[in-house]
């Protein structure tokens, strides 16, 4: 588990050890296969401490999904310097011969590696690499041979005898126990048997590069992945593609329940609103028929007293005193008389000064000083009469 606290421990090389470690662990994130590890390499005779991410990246080929080993080795002054990648093929494995973007030791050269800069990072990289190994994978299966190899570990069966003929030359048997014929000869084959495993076993010991190789970092001991079989790769490629076109469905029917889910609660909010509304306005139009029907009453009670006063001075000869039928009640009423009376001959006087103005009978000046003071005068007598009306509720 590559922990933060180990991490930057072991990131004190870099420059940028913070990026180095964000960078591996959002590649980690996408990538679970790969891993990285500390390892000591050398490069112009100068050994060096540095990150490699081993695993391998998927590549998909012909709709088949195929696991390609690969190191991804990061420099010092990550990410200001490209990192390496290469392709780190098994024992059943060969590189591909004249690949476009690798060569014979494995070194990858892709587009993004060419175009790099400090804003890109090993997510990108991985997605290129993969993207690139699908359409000509770099690896492939090493050919078997076709004949065995000859074993050195048996005896030879029948070793050639030389023995001694009649006439003094050497004769030689070609059949049967060669011995037998010669007492001369110990029983005992003259061939020893060859050292069971005349080559020392080097099955545990790593596979050094030749010298011929061009990669500033030595091969590693080849990790052994084991060989999926086609028919399995494809049966769950399958699988996996019902699966996530399923969650595509299911992702497509949520987004579509949860927008007319919200469109609804939007129309139950305009719903509410408006109810809200409507009671208002019912609660206004209620008030506005108990006003009218007060008004209605208050009519009523007047025509009843006209009636009423009529009737009694209907039948009299005196003479009716028109200011006295026009003399307000109380006090109120009869400043709000004067105020009306003010308020009419204010504006008659404005009318007036219009007329006198468009005749010329005025000069402009004082047409503006006059409707000056007449404005402010009409201003505060209905402001007055505002005041009275409200006090009086009418």
């Amino acid at each position: 588990i590559f922990k933060k606290e180990t991490t930057m421990q072991h990131l004190q090389m870099y420059q940028n050890p913070d990026r180095v470690r964000n960078d591996i662990m959002g590649l980690m994130v996408q990538r679970g296969s790969l891993v990285p590890k500390e390892q000591y390499i050398t490069k112009d005779g100068i050994y060096k401490r540095l990150i490699v991410l081993d695993g391998t990246l998927p590549a998909i080929f012909q709709k088949v999904v195929y696991n390609i080993p690969v190191k991804i080795w990061l420099e010092e002054c990550y990410p200001y310097q490209v990192p390496l990648l290469y392709v780190n093929p098994t024992s059943e494995m060969i590189i591909t011969p004249n690949h476009s973007h690798v060569d014979n030791t494995g070194k990858c050269f892709l587009p993004y590696l060419s175009n790099w800069n400090p804003q890109c990072d090993l997510v990108g990289l991985a997605s290129e690499a993969s993207k690139v190994f699908g359409q000509n994978p770099p690896v492939r299966t090493k050919p078997k041979p076709r004949n065995p190899p000859p074993s050195y570990n048996q005896p030879y069966e029948n070793p050639p005898s030389y023995g001694t003929a009649t006439n003094g030359n050497p004769s030689y048997n070609t059949g049967g126990n060669p011995y037998a014929s010669n007492p001369g000869y110990p029983r005992s084959n003259p061939y020893p048997n060859p050292n069971p495993n005349p080559y020392p076993n080097i099955s545990n010991k790593p596979n050094y590069p030749p010298s011929t190789n061009t990669s500033p970092y030595p091969n590693e001991p080849k990790r052994q992945i084991p060989f999926e079989d086609p028919a399995e790769v494809q049966s769950r490629n399958i699988k996996n593609m019902l699966i996530q076109k399923i969650k595509q469905k299911l992702n497509e029917r949520n987004q579509k329940s949860s927008e007319e889910i919200s469109q609804l609660m939007k129309d139950t909010s305009t719903l509410n609103e408006a109810v809200e509304m409507l009671n208002k306005e019912k609660e206004n139009l209620l008030r506005r028929r108990e006003n009218i029907e007060q008004t209605i009453t208050n009519l009523n009670l007047q025509i009843d007293e006209i009636s009423s006063w009529v009737a009694e001075h209907q039948q009299t000869t005196e003479e009716v005193d028109l200011d006295k039928m026009s003399e307000p009640k109380d006090v109120i009423q009869l400043q709000k008389l004067e105020l009306i009376a003010e308020i009419q001959s204010v504006e008659d006087l404005q009318y007036c000064l219009d007329t006198a103005l468009r005749k010329s009978l005025i000069d402009l000046p004082t047409y503006l000083k006059q409707t000056r003071l007449l404005s402010s005068r009409l201003f505060m007598r209905k402001a007055l009469l505002l005041k009275i009306c409200k006090i009086s509720d009418v």
